[in-house]
C-alpha cells in the first residue's frame, strides 16, 4: 500500500492483503444484520512492520478470528501500523473485555480503545478507561 503520511492524514483501513478499504466496506464483511461491529486492534506501538505476521497468526491461530484488517494511523510524528480483527456487536462490556484480552502479547499494555463502525460507515471509539 502506497501512502503519503501526513499529520492531517486520517485512519487508513486495509484488508488481509494490505489492499484499500472502507469502514463501511469492513462492517458489510463483518456486521450480522446490519448490526454494528467493533474494530479490536492486538497491536501496540507497532512504528514498522517487522512484527507484524506474528499479530496475524496471533488473530488467526490464537484467536481464532479468519480474517484480520491493517490500519495505519499517524500520530504526529509516526506511523502505527495496526493489526486488527472485528467482533459483531457494540456492547461495551465486551468490548472492554477484548480491549484487555491481548496484554501479553503487548507487554502487559491493555489496548486504548476499540472502534465501533455502524452500517452508513460512520464510527465512535470506545476509550478503555
Amino acid at each position: 500500500m502506497n501512502i503519503e503520511f501526513t499529520d492531517n492524514l486520517e485512519p487508513t483501513f486495509g484488508d488481509h492483503n494490505g489492499n484499500p478499504i472502507s469502514l463501511k466496506e469492513i462492517h458489510e464483511i463483518e456486521s450480522i444484520d446490519h448490526k454494528p461491529i467493533t474494530m479490536i486492534a492486538v497491536t501496540r506501538k507497532q512504528f514498522d512492520e517487522s512484527d507484524l505476521d506474528r499479530y496475524r497468526r496471533y488473530v488467526i491461530n490464537d484467536l481464532g478470528y479468519p480474517r484480520f484488517y491493517h490500519s495505519f494511523w499517524h500520530d504526529g510524528d509516526n506511523v502505527e501500523f495496526d493489526i486488527l480483527y472485528a467482533i459483531p456487536t457494540d456492547d461495551r462490556t465486551i468490548i472492554l473485555e477484548h480491549l484487555n484480552k491481548h496484554n501479553k502479547i503487548n507487554n502487559g499494555h491493555s489496548q486504548i480503545m476499540g472502534l465501533v463502525i455502524h452500517m452508513n460507515g460512520d464510527f465512535e471509539k470506545v476509550i478503555n478507561e
